[in-house]
């Protein structure tokens, strides 16, 4: 049963007592008022799962047996066989600051759901634990759904656990993003990482001529970003918004024409006899900094999160002395804002300052035996400058998210397919 919880629990004992059966009018019992919209999500959740209506009861629930009792309290204290506590999330905190206290403790016995948690969080996180417990318990019948005794201390190894959802080379709906949050919630992520801007699509309100999107594409509008940013903070989700610049820009240049200076884009040879077409915003040109000014400031206002996410990922064909100047200036514009600048592992090279955090991606490409020479020397030279800007992260010792291309991306395969049967093996 403790495969049903994703992720294991950091402490889990099976006990082997008595359960709990859920029934129709179980009682939920709280006292503290913070947690009532928590509670009411779980039984709703509960409801659309199985069926099952249970009864929130604000105040002491002791009373009503069987029960389930939430409070916040101390979950670090031993109680019975539980260890005396777990160590504190690392690393970066998706809120600034300090990371919030996620731990619970969950205890089914003898009759009883007993849940404690410090914090809020803890209590959500303690929730959808029950919730994964009881999608995985048999039901004898379509009255009753039983868990097993379990006794489980759990809080989270890492403070900052997200997925990046990329939205400009695919448009999701707002209440496709909606499920995704909701998944988020249920296997205890907490940041969302939406990429929305690329040569592609520029999915933003914000940056749009004032005549709407020539080019048709779909985007989003300031108040569809509110409402998704309101709906993942009520789970304990922050989002991150990335607007991808000063490449990946094809899309903005083809929205707003004034942003060409006639020198940004150009065709480069990225290795003997092979030239491509690049495309990036110019740091000489007053329009740009006047736009992303504008641009910047709307994301800023829409997503209440302290990080605001610059891109500056592959840079192609953009002298590196512009390439500087404009990630640099672009920091001092988030920090004006009051965020804090969040930029894949390329921004190294415009150097690091101690509030700058740095998004590693590029570790490594296996490229098929078919790949054209001129392909795998230019990936590989890409890597070289990758391991470049690892070390320059890593001697400037700020934070960094970790989500490298070959083990995270779930786009990439990460093995290979199975061979077939053989055809004349005998299957009896």
């Amino acid at each position: 049963m403790d495969h049903a919880v994703i992720p294991a629990p950091a402490w889990f004992d099976a006990g082997g007592g008595p359960g709990f059966a859920f029934r129709p009018g179980t009682v939920v019992a709280y006292a503290d008022t913070p947690i009532e919209p928590i509670v009411g999500r779980f039984c709703a959740q509960i409801a659309r799962r199985t069926g099952l209506r249970l009864a929130p009861v604000h105040g002491d629930g002791a009373s009503a047996q069987p029960s389930v009792t939430i409070e916040l309290a101390a979950a670090r204290e031993p109680a019975g066989r539980e260890p005396a506590g777990l160590p504190a999330a690392a690393g970066l905190s998706p809120d600034g600051g300090d990371p919030a206290d996620e731990c619970y403790s969950l205890v089914i016995e003898d009759g009883r759901v007993v849940l404690r948690a410090a914090e809020s969080v803890g209590i959500a996180r303690g929730l959808t634990t029950l919730i994964q417990l009881i999608a995985a318990a048999p039901s004898p019948g379509t009255d009753e759904i039983r868990v097993p005794g379990v006794r489980i201390l759990d809080a989270p190894r890492y403070a900052w656990r997200g997925l990046s959802l990329d939205v400009a080379r695919t448009f999701f709906t707002v209440e496709e993003i909606r499920r995704v949050i909701d998944l988020l919630e249920f296997y205890k992520l907490n940041v969302l990482h939406l990429h929305l801007t690329d040569d592609q699509a520029w999915r933003l309100a914000f940056g749009q001529p004032s005549a709407g999107a020539e080019s048709g594409a779909a985007f989003y509008r300031d108040e569809d970003l509110t409402r998704l940013a309101g709906y993942a903070a009520d789970r304990f989700v922050t989002i991150v918004p990335e607007v991808d610049t000063p490449g990946h820009a094809s899309a903005l240049l083809g929205l707003r024409p004034d942003l060409k200076s006639g020198r940004n884009e150009v065709e480069y040879e990225f290795l003997p006899g092979h030239r491509r077409r690049a495309v990036w915003l110019d740091p000489e040109l007053p329009a740009t900094f006047e736009l992303m000014e504008q641009v910047l400031a709307g994301v800023a206002a829409t997503f209440p999160g302290p990080y605001l996410h610059i891109g500056a990922d592959e840079p192609r064909g953009m002298p590196d002395e512009d390439y500087v100047s404009y990630v640099r200036r672009l920091r001092r514009l988030v920090r004006i804002l009051g965020k804090h600048p969040l930029g894949w592992q390329e921004s190294a090279r415009a150097g690091l300052g101690p509030d700058d955090v740095v998004q590693y991606w590029l570790t490594g490409v296996d490229l098929p035996a078919s790949a054209p020479p001129q392909v795998r020397a230019q990936v590989e030279a890409e890597v070289a400058l990758s391991r470049r800007d690892a070390e320059a992260v890593a001697a400037a010792s700020v934070p960094v998210i970790a989500s490298p291309l070959g083990h995270c991306y779930l786009d990439v395969p990460y093995a290979d397919p199975p061979a077939e049967a053989d055809a004349d093996t005998d299957t009896d």
